[in-house]
């Protein structure tokens, strides 16, 4: 949980987001970090927000189950496990245009943002909040993605095709 994971772009979407709903929206943030407290002490000020703060866990799937939509607002990531989890589990995933995230998430299953922006980020919330058949399109999707393209199988196959190449050029 440190600054660079977009936490506070989150916080400051939800306060958008959150005027126009009509029911209190909960947010599980999972994880520690050096600014897990500032992100609290932010997200206090929401109104209609609740936050739920659950630190490090080792029951994921039961917090994906949980779970509606998954957002990874980082600012920089490499080929994220979380959000392979997420897809995997089924959820929609609203996740930053950066690293690995745009690679898995433009084979469908979600929606991309421009990182530090978080007027985008809160119009792609607002459209996952108040549609549940968008919501439940795009985990269906979300779940194919990772079935045909992040399996293990698939992982060890790319590999090994990259390994014969290299033998190949010997």
């Amino acid at each position: 949980m440190v600054r660079d994971k977009g936490h506070f772009d989150l916080i400051e979407a939800l306060a958008t987001v959150e005027r126009s709903l009509h029911n209190p929206t909960h947010v599980l943030i999972v994880g520690e970090g050096d600014d897990l407290a500032a992100v609290i002490d932010a997200g206090r000020a929401l109104t209609n927000t609740v936050l739920h703060a659950v630190g490090r866990r080792s029951d994921v799937p039961n917090l994906l189950d949980a779970s509606d939509i998954f957002v990874l607002p980082s600012y920089h990531e490499g080929m994220s496990n979380a959000l392979l989890e997420a897809m995997a589990a089924g959820l929609p995933v609203i996740a930053t245009s950066v690293g690995g995230s745009t690679e898995v998430v433009q084979h469908g299953g979600g929606m991309l943002v421009s990182p530090g922006h978080p007027q985008e980020l809160a119009d792609a919330l607002s459209s996952l909040l108040v549609s549940p058949t968008v919501r439940e399109r795009l985990g269906e999707d979300a779940r194919r993605t990772v079935i045909d393209h992040y399996t293990i199988k698939h992982m060890t196959d790319r590999l090994g095709s990259f390994y014969d190449q290299m033998l190949a050029m010997r």
